[in-house]
């Protein structure tokens, strides 16, 4: 026998229904683009006014990979202890030789095989300018380390990141820049949701 209200209760405790699977964001970017790409080809000069939007689209995700990077490095190379940073150097360093060890066997592979070169009436080495020469240590140890974040120079941000491997007393700071870098990573989710 039911009560009045048992009916009204078991749907009450009873989760809605899904309306079918949901799109994952990667696929929404992807299909994004590939619209994007579409109604450039055939709408071509057209949507030219929407430029600016892709342009603020482009801004805003670029805005927050230099803050990302920096909260990262320093928040993950932080975090690590002088054991630690031992181990994760030799893995990495036996990593860096066989990636050396690969290039330069192609390399030779590639003078071996490869028929001479023969160089062109029209090449002059004049016209070649000298490298700029690259100051090492002012890659590392910059003067100006704002200079160094806003033009993507990343060797400095490592290296303060290592320097914070010996702090003590860090608990609280690696665990605001984890909290930072889930707020930066929740920006772009949202740019790439909105665009």
């Amino acid at each position: 026998m039911n009560t009045p209200g048992a009916d009204d209760a078991a749907l009450a405790v009873e989760p809605p229904a899904q309306q079918g699977p949901r799109m994952g964001l990667s696929a929404q970017v992807f299909i994004s683009l590939g619209l994007g790409i579409v109604a450039g080809l055939f709408f071509g000069e057209l949507i030219k006014p929407l430029e600016i939007v892709g342009k603020i689209f482009i801004g805003l995700l670029q805005m927050t990979v230099l803050p990302y990077i920096l909260v990262s490095l320093i928040a993950g190379i932080g975090k690590l202890s002088y054991p630690e940073m031992r181990v994760f150097a030799v893995q990495r360093g036996r990593f860096v030789l066989l990636f050396w060890v690969v290039a330069l066997a192609i390399t030779v592979a590639f003078t071996v095989t490869l028929p001479d070169w023969e160089s062109a009436t029209f090449f002059s080495s004049s016209l070649v300018e000298n490298p700029e020469q690259t100051d090492l240590v002012a890659l590392y140890i910059p003067s100006n380390p704002f200079f160094s974040l806003s033009s993507s120079i990343v060797p400095a941000i490592v290296l303060f990141s290592l320097a914070i491997i010996g702090v003590p007393k860090k608990g609280n700071f690696i665990e605001d820049l984890d909290v930072i870098g889930g707020a930066i990573m929740r920006i772009d989710g949202f740019v790439a949701r909105a665009a």
